[in-house]
C-alpha cells in the first residue's frame, strides 16, 4: 500500500475559500497513492474531504505523527514553514520532497530534502544558488485544467454591464510589490480615458489612494476574491490581461489567462518569458517599471486586431503544455522515481531536539537577536529567548505609535532601523515565515539572517 504524507503551507480550509474543488486530484494525481493524510499545526478539526484524510498536527509532534503514519513519502509544499518544519524533522529512510513556489524566501533548510520541486527554471536557478545538487531538482510547474479555462466567443455581458463600456485591463493577483501594481495605475493614467481597470485581489490599500492621487479613482475597480471556478469568466470577460511582476515563482494567473485566449501584458522576465513570448503569443515589457512602456503595450495588444487574434490562439496553444493531465503524469512519474531509488539514497534524520542545537542558531551569530514585532507575539519571542540564554537588542514594529517606547526593557524602533543602528545583530527573528513578504524590502538591504520563530519553536519543544 502506497501512503503520502502530505503537510500544505496553507490549511485545506484556505484552498476551499479559493474554490478549488479538486484538491484530492491535486494532492494525489491520477489516484497514484492508495492513501493520502494531510497533515498539519493549522487545520482544526480533523476530516476527511473525499479520499483525502486532514489530521490537525501540533508542530512539535509531526516528526512523531510521520513515524506512526509511516508513509513511502513526505510531500511538503512550499519552501517556507511546512519546508522547514519537515526538513528539520526529517525521519530516516522516508524520503522528503519539497515544493518551491517561489524565488524569495528559500530556505537552507532545503539542503535536507532529498528531491526538490521548482516551479519553473528560475527557481530552480535559486534553489542551486544555495549549494543544492543539480541532481536533486526537479521542474514541475503548475498545472491548469483546460477543460474549465478555456476560450469563449463573446464576451460576458453580466461581467461587463457592471463595468464602464471602454476597453477593460484585468489584473489577477495579490497587491503587492511583488506584482508591481503602483507602475500599472500610473499607466492607466497615460492611458484614452476609455480604458479602466479591475483588481481582483487583496492587499494594501495604498494602492487605492494612489489610483486618487493619479485621478484614475473612477477608472478602477477592486475586487478583494474570485471564487477559482469563476476566474474564467472574468479573462474571457477583459480586453487584456496586464499584471506586471517585479518577481514571480511561477504565475499561475497567466496560464490560466493563456488557456482562455486572453491577451497578456507582462514583464520581460523569468519565469513568464519561460513560457510566454513576446510577439508570439503575448507582449512582454522589458521595461516593466516604465509605466509608459506598460501602457504602449496595452494599447498595441487592444487596437491591432490582427495582433490580438495571432496572440489569442498561440496563447491557448502555449496553455495545453500546462494541462493538467500532462503535469499530473509528470508529478506521477516522479514519484515513481523516487520510490524505484536504491536503498541508501534516503539522507539521514535531521531531527533537532536538543536545546544546545537550538541556541546555535543563533549564537553562531555571535550577536544579539532583533524581534520583529513589539506586541504580545513578540514579547512572548523575547521571553522564550531570554530564558534560553539568548539576548534582545530590540524590537522592530510597523506601529509608529510604538516606536521611541520601551517594552520588557527594550527600544522599539521601525523596521528601517535595521540598516541605520550599529550594533551587534545576530539575526532577526519574525513571528513565521508568512510574515517575509512583509520584510523583504528589508531582507534586501541587509546582511542579517531572518530566523522563522515558528521553526525555531518547533526545534525547542520536540
Amino acid at each position: 500500500m502506497k501512503r503520502l504524507v502530505v503537510v500544505p503551507t496553507d490549511p485545506i480550509l484556505a484552498y476551499e475559500k479559493k474554490g478549488l474543488t479538486q484538491l484530492e486530484e491535486y494532492f494525489n494525481p491520477m489516484g497514484f497513492f492508495d492513501e493520502v493524510f494531510i497533515v498539519s499545526p493549522f487545520e482544526e478539526p480533523d476530516r476527511n474531504i473525499g479520499g483525502l484524510r486532514i489530521l490537525s498536527v501540533a508542530a512539535k509532534h509531526l516528526y512523531k505523527t510521520i513515524d506512526i503514519l509511516k508513509p513511502q513519502i513526505v510531500r511538503a509544499y512550499g519552501s517556507f514553514f511546512s519546508a522547514d518544519l519537515c526538513c528539520y524533522n526529517k525521519l530516516p529512510n522516508i524520503p522528503l520532497i519539497v515544493s518551491v513556489h517561489d524565488t524569495k524566501g528559500i530556505s537552507p533548510s532545503l539542503h535536507y530534502a532529498d528531491m526538490l520541486l521548482c516551479m519553473s527554471g528560475v527557481v530552480a536557478e535559486r534553489v542551486a544558488d544555495l549549494g543544492i545538487s543539480k541532481s536533486k531538482i526537479r521542474i514541475l510547474p503548475n498545472r491548469v485544467d483546460t477543460e474549465i479555462f478555456f476560450p469563449e466567443d463573446n464576451k460576458d455581458s453580466i461581467i461587463r454591464n457592471n463595468f464602464p463600456s471602454g476597453k477593460m485591463i484585468l489584473f489577477v493577483g495579490r497587491m503587492t510589490e511583488q506584482k508591481n501594481v503602483d507602475t500599472l495605475i500610473k499607466a492607466i493614467s497615460i492611458l484614452p480615458n476609455d480604458y479602466f481597470c479591475v483588481f481582483i485581489g487583496k492587499g494594501s490599500e495604498s494602492y487605492k489612494h494612489q489610483a486618487i492621487e493619479q485621478s484614475v479613482a473612477d477608472r478602477c475597480f477592486w475586487i478583494d476574491s474570485v471564487r477559482n471556478a469563476e476566474l474564467q469568466k472574468w479573462y474571457n470577460a477583459c480586453d487584456c490581461f496586464c499584471v506586471p511582476s517585479r518577481w514571480e515563482g511561477f504565475g499561475i494567473v497567466f496560464i490560466e489567462a493563456a488557456a482562455c485566449g486572453t491577451l497578456i501584458v507582462s514583464s520581460d522576465i523569468a519565469p513568464m518569458n519561460e513560457f510566454l513570448q513576446h510577439n508570439l503569443n503575448s507582449i512582454l515589457i522589458k521595461e516593466y517599471e516604465n509605466p509608459e512602456k506598460i501602457a504602449n503595450g496595452i494599447l498595441r495588444i487592444c487596437e491591432n486586431k490582427l495582433l490580438a487574434e495571432k496572440l489569442s490562439k498561440a496563447a491557448r496553444c502555449m496553455s495545453m503544455k500546462f494541462d493538467k493531465k500532462a503535469v499530473d503524469l509528470l508529478e506521477v512519474d516522479i514519484y515513481r522515481e523516487v520510490l524505484s531509488k536504491p536503498e541508501g539514497w534516503i539522507q539521514g534524520s535531521h531531527s533537532y531536539g536538543e536545546k544546545e542545537r537550538i541556541v546555535d542558531v543563533l549564537k553562531h551569530q555571535n550577536g544579539k537577536a532583533v524581534i520583529f514585532g513589539a506586541g504580545s507575539g513578540g514579547q512572548k519571542m523575547h521571553l522564550h529567548l531570554n530564558s534560553i540564554g539568548i539576548e534582545t537588542a530590540f524590537f522592530v514594529d510597523n506601529d509608529v505609535n510604538k516606536h521611541g517606547m520601551r517594552v520588557l526593557g527594550k527600544e522599539v524602533h521601525p523596521p528601517t532601523s535595521l540598516m541605520e543602528i550599529d550594533c551587534d545583530i545576530g539575526a532577526v527573528v519574525i513571528p513565521n515565515f508568512y510574515w517575509l513578504e512583509m520584510v523583504a524590502a528589508l531582507k534586501k538591504n541587509m546582511c542579517y539572517p531572518m530566523i522563522d520563530y515558528n521553526y525555531f519553536l518547533t526545534r525547542y519543544q520536540k
